[in-house]
């Protein structure tokens, strides 16, 4: 299963806890250990239901942890939200990859400025020459202020479809329910949850605020919320 891991880099990866050889939690932690497999989620699905094995299951680096028997909706939303949280923070690496290499280019520039400037004391064409230069660097960085907005928006929008929705309020019978959240400029990591508990007709409502704002803030949101 290991080496399949390595060979076919799924997505994801649904793991049950109790399997013949090494069980569950050791092939997590092997799949961690590897670089080629290290980034690909793991969610756990066993009958496994303890405290412990579930504390066990994100210490070893799971994302998420199901109890069987398995609600098919439940689950298919789990994967979902999972597989946003992965893809967004893909195109996050992507995007520091290029910032870095363009503050690097930046900072290339900014050397060569100094230079320049030393020089334009001698000649005014020199000094046009460096003009057009700052004016290229400008529009590059107006580029690139545009393309985070636009992934900023998306985080947004992710963060906005994490909330319960209405048809599952209805569904809690003994309570009614109305929450508003309204997202500001930034993304970040205010979140809130309606949950049954235990199918015992008990209600867990949390409420949960990450220091911060961005796009990391949003995904980390995200994950102590599963959690």
């Amino acid at each position: 299963e290991l080496e399949i891991a390595q060979f076919a880099q799924p997505d994801m990866i649904l793991l049950d806890v109790m399997m013949p050889g090494i069980d569950g939690f050791e092939t997590c932690c092997r799949l961690k250990a590897d670089e080629k497999t290290q980034d690909i989620p793991v969610i756990f699905m066993t009958a496994l239901d303890s405290t412990k094995d579930k504390i066990n299951g994100f210490q070893v680096g799971g994302v998420d942890y199901v109890t069987k028997p398995v609600q098919q909706a439940e689950v298919l939303a789990r994967i979902s939200t999972h597989l946003r949280i992965q893809e967004l923070t893909q195109q996050l690496q992507q995007a520091n990859q290029e910032l870095s290499q363009t503050n690097q280019e930046l900072s290339e520039l900014s050397h060569q400025l100094q230079q320049t400037n030393q020089e334009l004391s001698q000649t005014n064409h020199q000094l046009s020459k460096a003009n057009q230069t700052i004016t290229a660097l400008n529009e590059q960085l107006k580029d690139e202020n545009l393309r985070m907005k636009s992934e900023l928006k998306i985080a947004q929008r992710l963060q906005q479809m994490a909330l319960p929705i209405e048809s599952e309020l209805k569904k809690i019978k003994e309570l009614d329910i109305v929450g508003f959240m309204k997202p500001a400029e930034d993304v970040g990591g205010d979140y809130y949850d309606v949950l049954p508990y235990n199918n015992d007709g008990q209600i867990k409502i949390g409420i949960g605020d990450v220091t911060g704002h961005g796009l990391e803030s949003g995904v980390l949101m995200r994950v102590v919320q599963r959690a």
